[in-house]
């Protein structure tokens, strides 16, 4: 294996054990995509997800990781289901934000 080849094994080594992931078990999981989808998801959406959606991403990372399952398609609508929610509740904390701040009375500097 060449300098490079052992780099990148490394490289993805780290990538998995960050996530609570043995690189052999990602070496040899027959669902890899759905494995990387479920990590990437939860890389993307953990600090916005409530207590309930992160225990629904639990139940299925437990049902794809642990129990080896292929993805199912109620699974992808529940978490197309959390991303829809996450992202209505981002534009209302916006919309919230920038009312708010036009409501504040303007500040002139003196000179």
């Amino acid at each position: 294996m060449d300098t490079k080849a052992i780099e990148q094994n490394q490289l993805i080594g780290y990538w998995a054990k960050s996530r609570g992931i043995t690189l052999k078990a990602l070496q040899h999981h027959k669902n890899i995509d759905d494995v990387i989808l479920l990590v990437n998801f939860k890389d993307a959406f953990n600090t916005h997800m409530d207590s309930k959606q992160k225990q629904v991403w639990g139940g299925i990372w437990s049902s794809v990781y642990t129990k080896k399952k292929k993805i199912s398609k109620n699974a992808l609508n529940k978490l197309s289901h959390i991303g829809t929610q996450i992202q209505s509740r981002q534009n209302k904390i916006k919309s919230l934000r920038q009312r708010h701040s036009r409501d504040l009375p303007s500040i002139k500097p003196t000179a």
